[in-house]
């Protein structure tokens, strides 16, 4: 074989296992970039199950993808969520919503899976809130920073999910018939399909909707999103 025909059959394997990996990263999560795209049609959203926090009426929707592996899904839900929950939920401006992006493993979509299961007895935002806690704690080290130890950890089993369902008083019994029978397997793929579709290769966790537009993707302060949401509210 002539040394640059070899040359060649050498190189297009290799850039397509370069692209490969190029696209997988983007897929992973997003420590801090801030992005603003074209509307997307409200009807690419799927919110027919999706539980709000906050009053129907707000004036401002925000709608989170994540996973609940994701470590800065879980800074976001430490250090920036709070301040929006007292700012803008509270007093009526703005209304949550959270929605799955389960692409880290198994476990991801076992805890995607295990949250739908207590919509069913209304703590959908508790055990949304338990799960987080659990992985904060995981992928903090001791000077705050995120380490991602928690992704396929192994950490997000069934007796902790159990576990968690106790401590928020759920009914056991139904709890854990509806996670055996993996009820909402398909309702957190389909939310992950979603997910790649309306972001395409550069659909990351968490990514951030406000009313119907791509707004940030990352774990970004409150301040970031207090210009944001401002902004919106004085137009």
């Amino acid at each position: 074989m002539e040394p640059e025909k070899q040359k060649r059959d050498w190189l297009l394997p290799v850039s397509i296992l370069i692209a490969g990996l190029m696209i997988t990263v983007a897929l992973v999560y997003n420590a801090g970039k801030g992005v603003v795209t074209d509307t997307v049609k409200s009807g690419d959203f799927d919110l027919s199950s999706v539980a709000f926090l906050g009053k129907s009426d707000a004036p401002l929707t925000l709608l989170e993808y994540g996973d609940y592996q994701c470590p800065y899904c879980g800074r976001f839900f430490e250090q920036t969520e709070p301040s929006l929950n007292s700012e803008y939920i509270a007093t009526g401006k703005m209304k949550f919503a959270y929605k799955d992006m389960a692409f880290l493993g198994p476990e991801s979509v076992a805890a995607a899976s295990a949250a739908a299961c207590a919509q069913d007895q209304g703590k959908f935002w508790e055990y949304h809130d338990a799960l987080y806690d659990v992985e904060v704690k995981e992928d903090e080290t001791d000077d705050g920073k995120v380490n991602g130890s928690s992704e396929n950890s192994g950490n997000l089993t069934r007796v902790l999910f159990i576990a968690l369902a106790q401590k928020l008083a759920l009914n056991g019994t139904d709890f854990t018939a509806c996670f055996d029978s993996k009820k909402y397997e398909s309702k957190v793929q389909a939310s992950t399909a979603e997910a790649g579709v309306l972001m395409g290769q550069n659909a990351s966790t968490p990514s951030f909707f406000l009313n119907g537009k791509l707004l940030f993707q990352g774990a970004l302060p409150f301040s970031s999103f207090k210009q944001a949401l401002d902004k919106e509210l004085n137009k």
